[in-house]
């Protein structure tokens, strides 16, 4: 549905760490649960940034979604370069 909102993703990250080219999709399901997948997709909007992604805990599997306001962003980004 954020595809069909939003347009291609901007960035797409799918590494299985120490086991690169993975294609079979019950190995990719192990990788998952030890922890050993990084999986994102970032869709960037007018209004901010939208990040899908996969992460675990204890070999339990959740998904997230978390969004950026541009607005806020850009202010928190100008309080961190002063902050240098």
């Amino acid at each position: 549905m954020l595809t069909q909102k939003y347009g291609a993703p901007a960035e797409v990250v799918e590494e299985f760490r120490g086991h690169p080219g993975v294609k079979d999709d019950g190995l990719k399901f192990i990788y998952t649960l030890s922890g050993d997948c990084n999986y994102n997709t970032v869709f960037k909007t007018p209004s901010g940034e939208i990040c899908l992604y996969l992460d675990h805990h204890e070999f339990k599997c959740f998904v997230g979604l978390s969004y950026t306001d541009k607005i806020n962003g850009n202010i928190i980004k100008a309080k961190a370069i002063d902050d240098l």
